[in-house]
């Protein structure tokens, strides 16, 4: 049994590291929850039903908020009474900037919109994205989320962090005797390429920060 579990829990990880790769064809979503825990299976664009975080808008997330509405009901959530329930986005790139605008800040003005009514039953939530690298067209090209997009989710109260998914996982993938797993090898070296993307992210983070911070000073009523 041993070593079926630990096969089980190789080809997991490996399926993770495949998936939060910086570089895949397509974006991957992980949702948690609450405290930590995970909703449905990673998300990840489909034909027909747009990009990942457009899917996870239409198809994933009423169904979330009615899975917090219920555990809310039978007080099996962490989060204390009255406060937004955290949804995190554990994601391989950042929004670009139609989905930070079209998906998650309309996720998050509906939901406040929806959760001002106490008798609606639509529990508040706290959008947290964190990415691991800027989304780009290719790993070449220029960069397709702008700090102006960025900012505005800021602005909608969204969090937006760097993602710290690579250090674990390659603290998990040190355990393993080889990094393979459906034909793609990852080396040691490629790791810490993925992880040198989130200084990037960090940056432009940095960058939405000082917009927000400069559209605040403007707005601010002048001195007497």
């Amino acid at each position: 049994m041993g070593g079926m579990e630990e096969a089980k829990d190789r080809a997991t990880l490996l399926t993770i590291v495949r998936n939060m790769d910086p570089y895949a064809k397509k974006t991957t979503i992980y949702v948690f929850y609450d405290d930590r825990k995970q909703f449905d299976s990673p998300i990840k664009s489909k034909q027909g039903e747009g990009h990942a975080e457009t899917r996870f808008k239409n198809k994933f997330f009423p169904r979330l908020l009615e899975v917090i509405r219920k555990e809310r009901n039978r007080n099996r959530l962490k989060t204390p009474v009255g406060e937004p329930v955290p949804v995190t986005l554990e994601i391989n790139r950042t929004p670009c900037d139609a989905c930070s605008a079209d998906n998650l800040s309309e996720i998050v003005e509906k939901n406040v919109a929806a959760s001002r009514d106490p008798e609606s039953g639509v529990p508040k939530i706290k959008l947290i994205v964190n990415a691991s690298s800027i989304t780009k067209e290719d790993w070449r090209s220029f960069e397709q989320s702008s700090a102006k997009a960025i900012s505005a989710m800021k602005e909608k109260g969204i969090e937006i962090r760097v993602s710290t998914i690579w250090n674990l996982l390659e603290t998990k993938l040190k355990r393993l005797a080889q990094f393979e797993y459906a034909g793609r090898k990852y080396e040691p070296w490629e790791i810490e390429k993925f992880k040198r993307e989130a200084p990037d992210v960090q940056r432009l983070i940095e960058q939405a920060a000082a917009l927000l911070n400069q559209r605040t000073d403007r707005e601010r009523p002048p001195k007497k």
